[in-house]
């Protein structure tokens, strides 16, 4: 497993460096608020670090930012201590506090300590969040509890026995990416990093590290927050440097998009001249690059693309004469796992599509070639590859196929996906176009061996086969609406703020919090004059899959439960298909129907209801009040359940239970026989009993050419020759001429009229 974890380190011997304490616009006398970390950042940025400001401070400057405190989810009001320049805003709690003294030294205290010692001496000063994690240079976690052992995305800041501050933010719920960790992992994690006192801040989703990264001009969330965006939250920590700013080159920072590739595989590196307060600045002409180990191993181009021909670790080194600009040591080794980015993905025959492989060694990302993945596919007749793309083969009728990955090193580490196969235009749906319904729920309904001009009504073909209706169910996920219930809490989760903010944008933030308990259940009451064939029933979604499906035979009444697909971490939009279908659904009249009528008035309705368990400490916590429960329909739970990767899990949050959307759909089904001026296949046709007139036909007195198919495009009266009854006719805008014509020659008629004779030919 693999975590990924954020440090910075404040000096505050130095005199340009101090800690502070931060909040909602930097300034909690506004009213309890909640904003993001970044948020918070800038404002202090905007009003100490501009010049135009009454309060401006020279060179003024924040480097990184951490959150901090637990707070109200309602309200945003911090749950501990806050302090900020000497006025204490919110009392300490039971969990103690970190702080800055007048004197500007970093202490983290007690709540005793800080009724006794430190009230009124701090200048600076949040709560702490419930766990000591070093004391006295010794990890101090004793507690085995969930929430001690559970992996997550974890805040933390901690104090060096010469004083540095320390703050460490570790990214989490993004398996393989970041698994998070334990309070003992970062306890470890803050020891190592220095720390001789060191205490828990808030987690999981508020978890942010926002940093002004060396060759950037803004602040910016490095972190990887595990609600795939930043959180807004109540109280933060922030670090702020005065040191004057430089432009002159101090070193070079050299950028590649892995530290770890394989043998053979070219990975480029990229330099970038930075001064010492991080500024980008030029680089010198004449630089070189060196292996500076195991060179005789590897090779480096002028542009900078590395390659190594054995397992070693490298240390590249950018020169400029004598001088070491820049060094970074690139590590070629064998993947010791691999795995596919996406569970499942959609794709065309006949089509090509990247295959979402990825490698790691020691839960570290590996930059991997061709040569070291095996890729198969089962059937395979489903398609082949060429890399790492899959060519979908074009005559192939499979509709599912599986995708194995295999390391070319050890064929028996292997990962699996599925990948759904359409025709062209089969996983989409027109919305327009739909029979009824709109975005948020549609469907079609076609009707086999019958016609209709109004999709209301429709006729049978053929009196002796069965009219079979059939059904496909859509929804855009893009347009499920937050519940109103709801709707006074969405300005908690994270990107409420954000332009186009939506259940869906939500739904996928949070993803990796989404309990798959989670359910979908559509109900579709049918009418009982029917029999209903559910034999091909398909789900099409990326998220959602199929269950369960029970037929009522009673009541006629179909219920599909769609279980959500457990997920690692958050899923970004734009690459999220937003498209969930129900198709394969097919009512059947039963012959009782016609026994005493030859019209069959259906009515077919139903319900989509959704639960939604999304597990969150404090969401569990908030749930568990009744008032909160009356106002917002949220209800508490716990659950046990395996994760991909086979252990065991518990969760605790709250759920929500609604009716998403309803429908009813009318139309009439008729047997009788067809009679007279249909107008259908483009055309217009005549039936008498049910049989459509083909060829020159007389029609309502008048003569017209149906053609071979039965069909006379705009009910154009016939003019010309026709035979019947072995004598030859002639016909004038649908008159008949009442003179019998003969053929005496090649194109030649002869008319006997009243003893005058007449000749015509015909071309």
């Amino acid at each position: 497993m693999k975590i990924v974890y954020y440090v910075a380190t404040a000096d505050l011997s130095n005199p340009n460096v101090t800690v502070y304490a931060n909040y909602n616009e930097n300034d909690p006398t506004k009213g309890w608020q909640m904003s993001r970390v970044l948020d918070q950042a800038n404002a202090a940025q905007n009003r100490y670090g501009n010049p135009s400001s009454a309060e401006y401070i020279e060179n003024y400057q924040v480097v990184a930012a951490i959150n901090a405190d637990g707070y109200n989810m309602a309200t945003g009001e911090p749950g501990g201590l806050l302090v900020m320049n000497g006025i204490e805003h919110h009392p300490i709690n039971a969990s103690g506090f970190f702080g800055i003294t007048k004197e500007g030294k970093a202490v983290i205290g007690s709540t005793a300590e800080y009724n006794s010692t430190y009230k009124g001496e701090l200048r600076d000063a949040v709560g702490a969040f419930g766990v000591t994690l070093v004391k006295d240079g010794k990890i101090a976690v004793a507690q085995s509890e969930d929430y001690f052992s559970d992996r997550a995305s974890r805040t933390a800041v901690g104090i060096t026995k010469t004083g540095k501050v320390v703050f460490m933010v570790l990214d989490g719920r993004q398996e393989p990416r970041s698994c998070g960790g334990s309070m003992q992992e970062i306890a470890q994690i803050m020891l190592e990093a220095g720390c001789y006192n060191a205490i828990n801040l808030d987690g999981g989703g508020s978890t942010t590290f926002v940093s002004k990264p060396e060759g950037e001009t803004e602040l910016s969330v490095t972190s990887k927050p595990s609600d795939g965006y930043a959180r807004s939250v109540s109280t933060s920590l922030m670090m702020v440097s005065t040191a004057p700013s430089s432009t002159k080159l101090d070193h070079a920072r050299l950028d590649s998009e892995y530290s770890y590739v394989t043998a053979n595989t070219p990975l480029t590196i990229t330099p970038v001249g930075l001064s010492a307060t991080g500024n980008v600045v030029d680089l010198p002409e004449g630089c070189v690059w060196k292996i500076a180990s195991n060179e005789k191993y590897a090779t480096i181009t002028e542009d900078g693309v590395f390659t190594g021909t054995q397992e070693r670790s490298f240390d590249i080194q950018l020169l400029c004469g004598e001088d070491i600009l820049g060094q970074k040591t690139i590590n070629v080794v064998t993947p010791d796992n691999v795995y596919f980015t996406r569970k499942t993905m959609d794709a065309v025959f006949g089509s090509s599509v990247d295959v979402p492989v990825a490698a790691v060694y020691e839960g570290k990302a590996v930059k991997i070639s061709e040569n070291d993945v095996v890729l198969s596919v089962e059937p395979k007749s489903a398609g082949t590859f060429e890399g790492f793309r899959f060519l979908v083969s074009e005559q192939s009728t499979i509709k599912n196929a599986i995708i194995t990955a295999s390391l070319t090193a050890d064929e028996s580490i292997t990962s699996t996906m599925t990948i759904n196969l359409y025709k062209q235009g089969e996983n989409t749906f027109d919305f327009d176009k739909a029979t009824g319904g709109d975005r948020q729920l549609a469907w079609d309904r076609k009707v086999s061996n019958a016609t209709t001009d109004d999709a209301i009504t429709y006729i049978a073909e053929n009196t002796d086969e069965n009219m079979v209706t059939s059904y496909i169910f859509a929804i855009d996920m893009k347009e499920i609406p937050i519940p109103a219930k709801l709707a006074d809490l969405t300005y908690m989760l994270p990107g409420a703020d954000a332009a186009g903010a939506s259940a869906w944008n939500f739904l996928l933030q949070l993803a990796e919090r989404v309990s798959v308990l989670t359910e979908v259940k559509p109900i579709l009451k049918f009418d009982d004059r029917f029999e209903v064939d559910y034999s091909e029933l398909e789900v099409l979604n990326e998220y959602f899959y199929l269950e369960k499906t029970e037929l009522n035979e009673q009541t006629n009444e179909l219920s599909l439960t769609l279980k959500w697909h457990d997920q690692t971490e958050s899923i970004k939009p734009e690459t999220a298909n937003p498209l969930c279908m129900v198709k394969g659904i097919k009512l059947i009249p039963k012959d009782s129907v016609w026994e005493d009528s030859n019209r069959l008035n259906a009515v077919h309705s139903g319900e989509i209801k959704y639960k939604v368990y999304l597990r969150a400490n404090a969401l569990y916590t908030f749930s568990q009040k009744p008032e909160n429960q009356n106002i917002y329909g949220l209800y508490p739970f716990t659950n046990t359940f395996t994760d991909a990767n086979g252990e065991e899990k518990n969760e605790s949050g709250g759920y929500f239970a609604d009716t998403y959307a309803t429908f009813e759909d009318h139309y009439t089904l008729s047997v009788v026989k067809k009679n007279g001026w249909i107008n259908e296949d483009g055309g217009f046709a005549y039936y008498i009993d049910g049989e459509r007139l083909t060829g020159v036909q007389q029609a309502d007195g008048f003569y017209y050419d149906f053609g071979e198919n039965g069909i006379n495009v705009g009910q154009q009266k016939y003019t010309g020759f026709f035979e019947e009854n072995g004598n030859t006719y002639y016909v004038m805008l649908g008159k008949l001429m009442k003179s019998v014509w003969q053929l005496v020659g090649d194109n030649m008629y002869h008319c006997h009229d009243g003893g005058e004779t007449f000749i015509t030919s015909v071309n």
